[in-house]
């Protein structure tokens, strides 16, 4: 395992995670951090847990070491080594897993949660494209980043136990309008939990006249502002 495999996360102040990451897994990014921070500032007791999108497993054993899940956790992805990474390393903090591949909730058919972290790629595919982040892992949301994120909330409340909360982030390089529109639809609540401001990965200064052009056509939404580029993450809890 070379160090360029190797991940760490610190999901406290004096507390953090070193993970496998292979090539081919998906590097996490200040999404998923965003997402653990928002989740255990809301969770007030352990639940039956899903981990969506699991990639090395980091969101759903930080918050199990947060003491917010009741095992065994669940871990799902579509790619069976991330699935497999994250077995290795929910074993070496011994974090009991039930942990399946396959399409967002398909591996999980007829099965409930308290708590649903979902974390599945959420970027308009042509943003994807000239990012640093799907180097070496396809991205499939669809031409304006959201179809794998409403394909999700349409199915999730079938999987949610009663007062159970749904955890998503919502990232402006995809249709951030689409995707609040059908979760208000679907749930009674969604609440924001926190906002965070981003600058624009080197890379993709690169490409601003694709980004102008996508984002006139509201497929994404970017600031220019002291010569920098930023976009946000916005993380959301949706609950009945």
């Amino acid at each position: 395992m070379t160090a360029s495999e190797q991940y760490i996360f610190k999901y406290s102040e004096d507390r953090e995670l070193h993970l496998l990451n292979p090539t081919g897994v998906f590097t996490p990014t200040g999404t998923t951090d965003a997402l653990v921070k928002a989740a255990s500032l809301y969770l007030k007791k352990p639940g039956k847990l899903l981990d969506l999108g699991c990639g090395n497993g980091v969101a759903g054993i930080a918050v199990h070491q947060l003491g917010f899940v009741d095992e065994p956790l669940y871990s799902s992805d579509l790619s069976q080594d991330a699935v497999d990474v994250t077995v290795l390393n929910a074993a070496k903090y011994n974090c009991k897993i039930e942990a399946r591949s396959g399409s967002i909730f398909d591996p999980w058919e007829g099965k409930k949660f308290d708590y649903i972290l979902n974390d599945i790629s959420g970027i308009a595919t042509r943003v994807a494209q000239i990012s640093p982040w799907f180097n070496s892992v396809p991205c499939s949301s669809g031409e304006d980043g959201a179809d794998l994120i409403v394909e999700m909330l349409l199915a999730a409340k079938k999987h949610l136990n009663k007062n159970g909360a749904l955890f998503f982030p919502v990232i402006s390089l995809s249709n951030v309008e689409r995707i609040l529109k059908v979760a208000g639809e679907e749930f009674k609540n969604v609440k924001l939990l926190s906002s965070n401001e981003w600058p624009m990965p080197k890379e993709m200064s690169l490409h601003i006249e694709l980004l102008d052009e996508l984002a006139k056509t509201n497929i994404i939404s970017f600031t220019k502002k002291f010569g920098l580029m930023t976009y946000y993450t916005d993380i959301y809890v949706a609950t009945n």
